[in-house]
C-alpha cells in the first residue's frame, strides 16, 4: 500500500493465470473499473463468438461506433447488475506498434481527472496491456495517478470536491509480483519530489525567495544527511 495525498494506492496479488481485462472484470469487487483497451484488443472482443456479459456490454459499445480503442477515446459502460462492477471505464490506448508507457500514464491521468469530476473514491484499474512488462505498466499507472492527483492547494482553506481514497491495481498477471511492488515502492518518493518542486514554481515569488530556497534546500539536505554548499551573491561573481 502506497500513500500520497492522502490516498491509497495499491497493488491486488489476485491470482491470475489468464493475464487478461476478462479475469480482472470478473473477480473484483470494485464498483467501478477501468478497463484499458488497444484497437486490437477492441476488435478482438468484437470477434469473439462466446462471450462473457462484460465482453456483450462492450461489443454493443464497439458496434454503435461508440469505441474503437484509439488513444486517449473515453467511454463510460453502465452495466445494469448484469456482473459486478457497476460501471466500466473504457480508455483507449491506440495501436499496439505504437504503445509506450506514456500511453498508460495519459489514460490513467484522464482517468483520476474524471474520477475528481464526478466525485469518485474508489475504483479499480485492469492492467492487463499487452506489449509492456508488468513493471512498465505499473510504474506508468502509479505515475499518472501521483502526477495527475496532486494539486497545489496551499491557499485554499475548504476542498470543494470530495478526494480520491483508495485506487486498486490489477496487475494483467502475478509473475514477477515482488517487482511489481518495489516499482510501485520506489514511484511514490520520486513523484512526491516532482510535486514538490513543482509546489515551489507555483507559489508567489514573494514568498519562494532565494531566500526560502536556500532554506528548503538546507532542511532537505539535514533530512537526508546530505553536505550542501550554498553560494551567495558574493561567491557567484
Amino acid at each position: 500500500v502506497i500513500c500520497g495525498d492522502k490516498m491509497r494506492v495499491v497493488l491486488n496479488p489476485v491470482k491470475s493465470k489468464t493475464g487478461t481485462a476478462n479475469f480482472a472484470v470478473l473477480n473484483t469487487t470494485t464498483k467501478d473499473i477501468v478497463i484499458l483497451l488497444t484497437k486490437e484488443q477492441t476488435k478482438a472482443i468484437h470477434s469473439i463468438k462466446t462471450k462473457q456479459p462484460f465482453e456483450e456490454l462492450l461489443t454493443k459499445l464497439i458496434a454503435l461506433k461508440e469505441f474503437k480503442g484509439t488513444k486517449d477515446q473515453f467511454s463510460i459502460v453502465h452495466t445494469q447488475d448484469k456482473i459486478l462492477p457497476k460501471r466500466m471505464f473504457v480508455i483507449g490506448l491506440g495501436k499496439e506498434k505504437e504503445l509506450t508507457v506514456e500511453h498508460v500514464r495519459r489514460a490513467v491521468s484522464h482517468m483520476v481527472n474524471k474520477a475528481k469530476s464526478i466525485q469518485l473514491q474508489h475504483f479499480s484499474i485492469s492492467l492487463a496491456v499487452p506489449h509492456l512488462s508488468p513493471m512498465e505498466t505499473v510504474k506508468g499507472a502509479a505515475e499518472g495517478i501521483l502526477l495527475s492527483n496532486h494539486r497545489f492547494n496551499k491557499y485554499k482553506t475548504k476542498n470543494e470536491t470530495k478526494p480520491i481514497e483508495s485506487i486498486t491495481l490489477i496487475p494483467g498477471t502475478t509473475e514477477q509480483f515482488e517487482q511489481q511492488s518495489k516499482v510501485l515502492e520506489e514511484t511514490l518518493p520520486l513523484i512526491e519530489a516532482v510535486n514538490f518542486t513543482k509546489d515551489l514554481q507555483i507559489d508567489s515569488a514573494h514568498v519562494v525567495t532565494p531566500q526560502h530556497l536556500e532554506h528548503v534546500a538546507k532542511q532537505l539536505a539535514k533530512d537526508h544527511k546530505l553536505k550542501i554548499t550554498v553560494f551567495d551573491e558574493k561567491e557567484l561573481k
